[in-house]
């Protein structure tokens, strides 16, 4: 587990905790999605499992790093900047939303596990409150038209520079949701 008893960044002070793979869960390639909902900036955590190198891309700029086993790189992202990582050994990547603060809503922080696109699957099922439920998809492009959600959707997706994946994210208006592929080789996450 990681975490904090008091995360304040962007908003008021917070509990986030999040639950880390294991390294056999790990991965090469990962998308993290912009936060439409984020005013300011947000974290990205990256962590090697072995000595490597890494390519990165932070909206349509490309960069390549060498990492240390065990050693973390951190990356802040610009709002509403996709982030697309690869590696040439398994890494974790972990985003750390620093929250939101608005004239009457404020979004609170938290830690999240992004999982690697070689572990997407072809269908998904949401649970959580009945307000401010938000889901963020990763497709590729290619895909894209074959991604329901159950009760319809509008699908408006985005392209990812310098990738061949979209994003697209969507309000969930009720407390049960679920996506499917109509094609099961389309996976997405």
């Amino acid at each position: 587990f990681s975490g904090h008893t008091c995360a304040k960044v962007n908003s008021g002070c917070d509990y986030v905790v999040e639950q880390l793979l294991p390294v056999s869960a790990w991965g090469k390639a990962y998308i993290v999605p912009p936060n439409p909902l984020q005013k300011a900036h947000d974290f990205v955590y990256v962590v090697a499992a072995q000595d490597g190198s890494i390519s990165y891309h932070e909206g349509s700029a490309a960069t390549t790093k060498n990492v240390e086993a065990g050693k973390g790189k951190v990356f802040k992202l610009r709002s509403n900047s996709p982030f697309y990582v690869t590696s040439s050994v398994e890494i974790q990547v972990v985003l750390f939303f620093t929250g939101s603060r608005g004239y009457y809503v404020w979004q609170d922080p938290f830690l999240l596990a992004i999982p690697p696109i070689s572990s997407y699957c072809a269908s998904y099922r949401f649970t959580g409150l009945n307000a401010y439920n938000y889901v963020l998809l990763v497709a590729k492009n290619s895909d894209t038209n074959a991604i329901a959600q159950q009760k319809g959707s509008d699908r408006e997706w985005k392209e990812i520079p310098g990738t061949e994946y979209s994003w697209s994210m969507h309000s969930l208006s009720s407390s049960y949701s679920s996506w499917s592929s109509e094609n099961e080789r389309a996976t997405f996450g």
